[in-house]
């Protein structure tokens, strides 16, 4: 996987609801991407909704918008919706959409992502990479 997108975020709230069959969760975040492609922050209204069954099987949908300036220095935004599939075990496997008004990297746009989450100790890190590259 070629990775294009390095995400760091931080939690901030989290509202549950239950009932018999399921948890629905939803968390509220902020963060910051500082990798080759893209330098900025995670403006305010990102929010990652999970539902989750009672056997642990689940799904995830994050939705979220980033400011910052892109490999050319010119100043950009990104939408990224970031859908997933949670196993019984805990692990994620994501599925990412790129919206960009950034000419250099509308390409992100087109390609086929997929996307890796990983534990950190303030929240969470978002590797989103290009499918089927090394």
């Amino acid at each position: 996987m070629n990775n294009i997108l390095t995400i760091h975020v931080s939690l901030d709230e989290t509202v549950e609801m239950k009932n018999e069959q399921n948890l629905v969760r939803l968390i509220l975040f902020h963060g910051s991407c500082d990798c080759p492609n893209f330098h900025g922050t995670i403006l305010k209204g990102g929010v990652d909704t999970q539902i989750i069954e009672k056997d642990g099987h689940g799904t995830l949908s994050a939705r979220y918008v980033m400011k910052g300036r892109d490999f050319s220095n010119q100043e950009c935004e990104m939408f990224i919706e970031n859908d997933g599939i949670i196993s019984s075990d805990g692990s994620i496997q994501t599925t990412p959409r790129i919206i960009t008004n950034s000419k250099s990297l509308k390409w992100m746009e087109e390609e086929t992502l997929t996307g890796d989450i990983i534990p950190e100790a303030d929240g969470i890190q978002i590797r989103i990479n290009k499918k089927g590259t090394l």
